[in-house]
């Protein structure tokens, strides 16, 4: 299977020392993704907003979406995996703006509109199956993404003015204002370091808990980056955009090493040119594999340890605006499109 027709330089990683083919080549694929299952989920103005968003999670029952309605209150659902039908309804409000699930996936984390230009978050047990936390406001208008630490004892949220870090350890919970940003494109997720003080945010930039703000920017000359993840037990962070997938030390703001580089054989400067670019990504809980989706309706896999192309599909949707994989199972990946096209992929090598 080929990628594209037109040649492609493609750059060969190990995450500790970059390498480069000496050769264009055409970006050939030997695995295969197969659709397992499909949902078709309604977007509230999709077609101006490609950027990604958190539209479905992985839980311990099966997978959690968001279904948007101009007219009546949106829904959090879940469907099962297996089947594809509705298990029960998670939540119902004016508007839900994200939903995320702890590592273990036995907490889910859902953002709506409360009311009186306030946003709030519900913290479900889904092992339990009840609601742990319900209407923890907050003072900005809205939330964008949620991510919960490793032992789910807290929860950050970017909101329309920043990140806020919530302890939600205890009967009380404790809010605290991490920093603050000013940039016009939302933040889209959010991964806490292996320490904890260390916030990472898409579009990349670093937040320090400790110093309660943005200390550091990604830097690259060579595009902007939508997306971030952390790699190599969180040593390392992959940030996607428009040149691709691009390598960084933690905590540096230089890029260390690339993975591939669509657009290399491509005039910048043609209008009628036609560049790729990555809008979406996610990194499987073991480390091994990223999934990628880009501004064409394409889903990429990409081997983790030597940045070799997986498999990849298309779709019916402009964009892919997020990509998820499952926490128990590397091969299985859910894809969003902005047409609210969800997606449920098997990875087979």
């Amino acid at each position: 299977m080929y990628y594209r027709s037109a040649p492609v330089f493609l750059f060969f990683l190990s995450f500790s020392l970059l390498s480069c083919a000496d050769s264009e080549s055409i970006l050939t694929v030997e695995g295969r993704l197969t659709r397992l299952q499909h949902f078709e989920i309604k977007l509230e103005d999709y077609d101006s907003e490609p950027y990604q968003r958190q539209r479905a999670t992985f839980t311990s029952e099966g997978i959690a979406l968001i279904n948007d309605d101009d007219y009546y209150d949106d829904k959090a659902i879940l469907y099962s995996v297996l089947t594809g039908k509705e298990v029960r309804t998670l939540k119902v409000a004016r508007s839900i703006g994200a939903i995320t699930s702890s590592n273990d996936s036995k907490y889910v984390g859902i953002a709506y509109y409360y009311g009186s230009s306030k946003y709030a978050v519900s913290v479900l047990d889904m092992e339990a199956g009840k609601e742990l936390y319900s209407a923890l406001l907050t003072d900005a208008p809205h939330i964008s993404a949620l991510a919960f630490n490793a032992d789910k004892t807290k929860l950050a949220l970017a909101t329309s003015n920043g990140v806020t870090l919530w302890d939600i350890s205890g009967t009380k919970v404790t809010k605290t204002t991490i920093g603050q940003t000013n940039q016009f494109y939302p933040i889209t997720s959010l991964e806490f370091s292996s320490t904890e003080d260390t916030i990472l945010s898409s579009p990349p930039m670093y937040w320090s808990v400790s110093a309660m703000k943005v200390v550091e920017r990604f830097v690259d000359g060579r595009g902007s980056f939508e997306a971030a993840h952390f790699l190599q037990d969180k040593t390392q962070v992959i940030a996607a955009g428009s040149h691709g997938l691009t390598l960084f030390s933690l905590g540096g703001k230089e890029p260390i090493g690339r993975i591939t580089d669509y657009n290399l054989d491509q005039d910048p400067s043609d209008p009628s040119t036609s560049r790729i670019e990555i809008v979406s990504m996610d990194v499987s809980r073991d480390g091994k594999r990223i999934a990628t989706g880009d501004n064409e309706g394409n889903v990429q896999v990409w081997d983790a340890t030597n940045g070799k192309l997986i498999a990849l599909d298309s779709t019916s949707a402009r964009y892919i605006m997020a990509v998820t994989f499952s926490p128990f199972d590397s091969s299985i990946l859910a894809s969003t499109g902005t047409n609210g096209e969800v997606i449920v992929w098997r990875i087979e090598e």
